[in-house]
């Protein structure tokens, strides 16, 4: 299974109440309607990110669109079919085609890491059992090219799911296919992805990350991190998983 990933920022030419109620209203709906897909999660970025983040005042991007397809080819035939051009046409006819637009694209192949506190969602509700949405914390990460970055986080993976109130965690590596839409477009933009791998760690709210990440296990991992010479971007988001059935619902923070 392959995960793409589309990063959205709201265009200068859209305030941010016209770009959610396109994006909820009509674009996740047209989204509904691609060929082979089978998963589908929007999340969209708190105004109040983590302590811990640099940049807390300026979220990394406002959206980010998870999809799943059985693989990269998949994706390819999807975009090349009707309901993904369809998908693709309202995208561009909507956001533009300005560099400020236009969306990061990633595909990613998953790996899910045990947690303490893990959490079920409800196939029929089409929300997380005991919760009406769940904080889904993304990390974004550049490697360097000397050492085993992986290896080195499969061990700090164990040490972070003792974290107390870690829901579910995944960690992504990014592929470096691509895939050719008509005789014009290419993903990612450029033929190579802008980052390497995807950190997800699922809390119940960003006071919770806050919590993780001032304990031991959590400012040791984020030490870790620094004395590899890595530097994620991080970005806290509502994520909601929309399935085929459920109607997208994230009204904005007051």
């Amino acid at each position: 299974m392959i995960k793409v990933l589309w990063f959205l920022s709201v265009p200068s030419h859209l305030t941010l109440e016209q770009f959610e109620a396109w994006y909820l209203n009509t674009h996740t709906r047209i989204a509904k309607g691609m060929e082979g897909m089978r998963r589908y999660a929007i999340n969209r970025a708190f105004r109040r990110q983590p302590l811990f983040v640099v940049d807390r005042e300026q979220p990394l991007t406002h959206r980010i669109a998870e999809v799943w397809w059985v693989d990269v080819k998949a994706v390819e035939v999807c975009f090349n079919s009707p309901g993904g051009l369809a998908d693709l046409g309202d995208g561009f006819s909507n956001l533009g085609m300005r560099s400020d637009s236009l969306p990061v694209i990633l595909f990613v192949a998953e790996t899910e890491h045990p947690v303490g506190e893990a959490i079920g969602f409800n196939l029929t509700s089409g929300t997380y059992i005991g919760r009406d949405s769940l904080v889904k914390l993304f990390g974004l990460l550049h490697l360097p090219d000397a050492g085993d970055f992986d290896a080195w986080y499969a061990e700090a993976a164990f040490r972070l799911g003792q974290v107390m109130g870690l829901r579910k965690h995944v960690y992504g590596t990014v592929s470096g296919e691509t895939v050719k839409i008509g005789q014009v477009i290419t993903w990612p933009p450029g033929g190579k992805p802008v980052y390497d791998r995807v950190i997800e760690l699922w809390f119940d709210s960003v006071e919770a990350i806050d919590m993780a990440f001032a304990s031991r296990q959590g400012k040791e991992f984020l030490e870790g991190l620094k004395q590899l010479g890595v530097t994620p971007d991080w970005v806290a988001m509502r994520n909601q998983e929309l399935f085929f059935s459920f109607p997208a619902h994230q009204p904005l923070e007051g």
